[in-house]
């Protein structure tokens, strides 16, 4: 097995890394700010209005407008035909089973990843109790910020469960958390959307769980599975917020029936469940992996708990799946107090606490951190596939969450052995990546987009309209033959997926399991004229053993690099076609470790400059040179 050992080198100086200012800063510049303003603005007045017709009803029918049954608690979301709608959290060894052990600190990756500087946005139904010893920090003070903890609803033990699975320290080790060192904000879910548009205009906010939902019991069929205001309002906030990602629990009405869904025991997604752009979690039954140290899945089966998808558009959710059942965790009754819960509940948070482990090490490579696109796709490309289904389902999604194959992408990447990429597609242009296979192993190619927020489906039942607006089409040819990516079945989500035109997924991905020695040519275009908003950024995520990767068709003109092997200095130059960027040029050793790093401001037509590298030592090393949409990675020697 493979260890990841060079980052052992960037983890030594936590404060360089994560979320610091500068990097804030980052993340705010490709943010529309004014437009989460006025987002926030619309959802106070919405929830002023809401607040007003629940507190009548409440009083005019003498009901509580809070329940609380043991772990359980329940409150009335909003009125509809008189009748209250209740929000409910969705209670019923994840680290082992998503292979986050491998990247954490003592893990066989080598890569010690804690969260330490970074930090994630916990809603839920009630505060956590941030004074637990899990939380707590040398000389005092805690991990958990609680800005909602004199709310109505209070300290929970399911918000304090849920923020456990994502950051215990391991003061038990049994209930250690997936971060362990990271920052945690915790609010409860009244006015959620608000205070994640707060959290991100102010801080940065990458990641947010939330283990909580509308059931079906409270919901009318119409509503389920529909792609409503609420569904909307969160895919509003993430086109605005293109590094924000939001983990949100599938629900647990998995044994649950209605009368009116798209098929029997499916169709049970209610509200942001069926947002495009968030990534919803299914429940995986105590998942079996091999304990030789490869992190295989050897078993996977779903808690019957957990709720069905997919969309009523035909899209897949839930989109991937965690271990949820008998978490062990931090409880709220005192400092030192845990417990069990199962749910889906239990497996968002597995998933959140590890995604934010990805973008820290990513920062650590990269020293900039995914966009939402970029984290959710890799997540999806990399999940292991239940062996009942092949491709994605409406019950598991794409598959287990695996940490570990994540990681290993990302160093891959680096290596120059797998593709992790940020592109960007104009309307009427044709994106093409060539690569060459040597047969010997499956070719996985995945694209992601965070799409504009479609059109407000609220009410109409069993809508199959797809709510896509860009609608990306990733296509892989070699010789006659054209691969075409995964999509459900929309005649019948019981049966497995099919291949073919995918007119309704903002993810796609495409598997070659055994192909020839052959070059492909991989294709990212789009339907319609033109594409809202003129362009649509996507992420481009390609793996397999044995590729060898050439450049997208956004190349460099006339490019040279010289002399060739050299005893440390290189030259340079290209054809500046594009002399409005800046050029950036990283340099790695063949473990991945970043040796130089440059960015040049150039203004002429032609680009050329001196790289000194006589002060590292003798070898191969990998040259990234990009400038905006253009890229290439070259072979230098060092003699």
């Amino acid at each position: 097995m493979k260890k990841i050992c060079f980052v052992i080198v960037c983890v030594i100086s936590f404060n360089i890394y994560s979320q610091n200012e500068s990097e804030v800063k980052e993340i705010l510049r490709n943010t529309d700010v004014a437009s989460l303003e006025s987002l926030k603005a619309d959802f106070l007045k919405q929830q002023k209005v809401n607040d007003d017709i629940i507190n009548a009803y409440v009083i005019a029918n003498n009901v509580p407008r809070i329940i609380k049954d043991g772990d359980k608690v329940m409150e009335i979301r909003k009125i509809v035909n008189n009748k209250p709608v209740y929000i409910s959290t969705d209670n019923l060894g994840g680290a082992r089973t998503s292979r986050t052990n491998f990247v954490q600190a003592g893990g066989d990756l080598g890569l010690n990843l804690t969260g330490n500087s970074m930090y994630i946005g916990i809603w839920d139904g009630g505060s956590v109790l941030a004074t637990h010893n899990e939380f707590r920090v040398f000389g005092g003070g805690s991990r958990v910020e609680t800005p909602d903890a004199a709310s109505s609803l209070g300290i929970s033990n399911h918000g304090t469960h849920v923020t456990g699975t994502i950051g215990a320290s391991g003061v038990n080790s049994s209930a250690k958390g997936m971060a362990t060192a990271t920052d945690m904000i915790s609010y409860d879910w009244n006015g959620d959307s608000g205070e994640v548009i707060n959290e991100i205009t102010n801080n940065g906010l990458l990641l947010s769980n939330h283990s909580y939902g509308i059931p079906i019991e409270n919901a009318t069929a119409a509503n389920i599975g529909t792609y409503n205001s609420e569904a909307r309002s969160w895919d509003q906030i993430a086109y605005s917020a293109p590094y924000y990602l939001q983990v949100v629990s599938a629900g647990n009405d998995g044994s649950n029936t209605y009368t009116g869904g798209n098929a029997s025991g499916y169709d049970k997604l209610v509200g942001e469940k069926n947002s495009k752009n968030n990534l919803i979690v299914a429940n995986a039954d105590d998942p079996v992996i091999s304990t030789d140290g490869n992190g295989t899945l050897l078993s996977l089966n779903i808690s019957s708990s957990s709720s069905q998808g997919p969309s009523d558009d035909g899209r897949v959710k839930p989109d991937i799946s965690a271990d949820g059942n008998n978490v062990f965790s931090t409880y709220s009754t005192d400092d030192s107090a845990y417990g069990r819960l199962s749910g889906t509940s239990m497996a968002s948070p597995t998933i959140a606490g590890s995604l934010l482990l990805m973008q820290e090490y990513y920062n650590q490579l990269h020293s900039n951190f995914m966009r939402s696109a970029t984290l959710k796709g890799l997540a999806c490309h990399t999940a292991d596939d239940d062996v009942y289904s092949i491709g994605p389902d409406p019950i598991f999604g794409w598959g287990l969450i695996n940490i570990k194959a994540m990681a290993e992408t990302i160093a891959d990447a680096v290596e120059g052995t797998a593709v992790l990429s940020e592109e960007t597609l104009n309307s009427s242009q044709t994106f093409t990546y060539t690569f060459t296979s040597t047969g010997s192993s499956p070719i996985i190619a995945t694209i992601c987009w965070t799409d504009p927020a479609g059109t407000d489906r609220s009410g109409i039942l069993n809508d199959t309209d797809p709510v896509l607006v860009n609608d990306l089409d990733l296509r892989i040819t070699q010789g006659d033959t054209t691969y075409m990516p995964w999509k459900l079945n929309s005649a019948n989500v019981t049966q497995s997926a099919t291949k073919g035109d995918n007119i309704v997924d903002n993810v796609e991905r495409i598997n070659i399991n055994s192909g020839e020695v052959a070059t492909y040519t991989l294709t990212v275009t789009h339907k319609n004229p033109f594409l809202t908003g003129g362009t649509q950024p996507f992420s481009l995520i390609l793996t397999g053993s044995d590729l060898v990767l050439s450049n997208s068709d956004f190349e460099y003109d006339e490019f040279s690099i010289w002399p060739n092997p050299s005893k440390g200095e290189f030259n340079i130059r290209f054809n500046n076609n594009n002399s409005s960027e800046n050029v950036k040029i990283d340099v790695y050793d063949i473990s991945g470790r970043l040796v130089y790093k440059n960015t040049y401001t150039n203004n002429s037509s032609q680009f050329n400059e001196t790289i000194n590298l006589t002060d590292v030592a003798s070898g191969v090393y990998l040259a990234n040179i990009s400038q905006g949409n253009t890229k290439t990675t070259k072979k230098i020697i060092i003699e």
